[in-house]
């Protein structure tokens, strides 16, 4: 195979290989907003006025207790405090955590 041919066959592989990891990405912070569903019904308003450092050691902790295989990342090792920290951040700058406990609210009701 010519020089030109690998290079095209390592492009397309490396653009896979980076929509998979998006994809795996994605996938793990819907699980996390499951989970802090998961966590508001658990604990309730506890769990929604504690601060994001609290509330994502109870996701953390609720991840390993119900899908310890699943939230883990390079090597097979369990997500940092600081990931779950970070995806909770994001879920409150976004809105999608209030919008997930409105749910919770309005499904109970």
């Amino acid at each position: 195979m010519s020089y030109y041919t690998d290079s095209q066959k390592r492009k397309v592989g490396s653009q896979k290989g980076a929509k998979a990891t998006a994809d795996k990405a994605a996938a793990l912070r819907n699980a996390c907003l499951d989970l802090a569903r998961l966590a508001y019904e658990e604990k309730g308003m506890e769990f929604v006025v504690a601060n994001v450092a609290i509330q994502a050691t109870t996701i953390m902790e609720i991840a390993r207790r119900e899908r310890p295989s699943h939230f883990v990342g390079p090597q097979r090792k369990p997500l940092s405090h600081k990931w779950f920290v970070e995806t909770l951040e994001g879920f409150r700058a976004d809105g999608q955590l209030a919008k997930t406990f409105e749910a919770v609210v309005a499904n109970k009701a």
